[in-house]
């Protein structure tokens, strides 16, 4: 039976974190048939062999992507995309993790009965040095940003979004985001989506965002 969904984490370097992400999905409660595709980018340390344990625990489950060289985040999340074949797809990079066992399960149901809706999203809490901070991303709750909100700042916590597929597809066709020189990959999709399609908070908190010193959200390095 072909997914429904199709949850992508692209992973390097991820080793005290990975597992903690991988048993996020692995607990979630559905009534329709995922896939959970991860693409590990030659890690240096213990992240592929965290990855290949799982991989081999949940076979008809998780599809695990790698190569013999590092080529990249932006490389790496392009394979995984390729590989989806969901109608939805959900996001999870290696170091965050999802906490709610219902978040996909409220998603899909929303979206499957909402079509004017690309993509919907959800609070999420932040951890920053061990301390977890209760909400990052605080809203009222009928909040839907518009392109006029997002153009002010980036809103949507990527490890809470959920988006129709046929958007992203269409997003690398029309964009092609690998020949850009963005410093980030999703807040110019949401941007792009807002201004076709609408967006959807909803209230429950149902993550948590790890804040690590030197990824790309957090590094000053541009060329990263």
């Amino acid at each position: 039976m072909e997914p429904l969904l199709s949850i992508v984490t692209i992973t390097y370097n991820h080793e005290p974190y990975i597992r903690k992400c991988i048993e996020g999905v692995l607990m979630q409660q559905v009534n329709f048939p995922i896939e959970f595709i991860i693409a590990e980018d030659c890690s240096t340390d213990g992240t592929l062999t965290i990855c290949k344990e799982y991989a081999e625990k949940y076979p008809d489950l998780i599809h695990l992507i790698t190569s013999e060289t590092n080529v990249g985040a932006i490389a790496n999340e392009r394979r995984a995309m390729k590989a989806a074949k969901g109608k939805y797809i959900a996001f999870c990079e290696g170091d965050d993790y999802w906490t709610d066992p219902l978040k996909l399960q409220k998603q899909v149901d929303f979206l499957e009965n909402n079509s004017e809706y690309a993509l919907c999203f959800t609070r999420a809490q932040i951890l920053m040095c061990d301390k977890t901070l209760e909400n990052g991303w605080n809203y009222l709750p009928n909040f839907e940003p518009t392109v006029n909100d997002l153009i002010i700042a980036n809103y949507i916590p990527t490890l809470t979004t959920m988006i129709r597929a046929e958007y992203l597809y269409k997003y690398y066709d029309e964009v092609n985001p690998a020949t850009q020189k963005w410093m980030m990959g999703d807040y110019p999709l949401w941007i792009w989506i807002s201004l076709s399609s609408k967006i959807k908070y909803l209230t429950d908190i149902t993550a948590v965002y790890r804040h690590v010193d030197g990824s790309v959200s957090h590094s000053k390095d541009t060329r990263e």
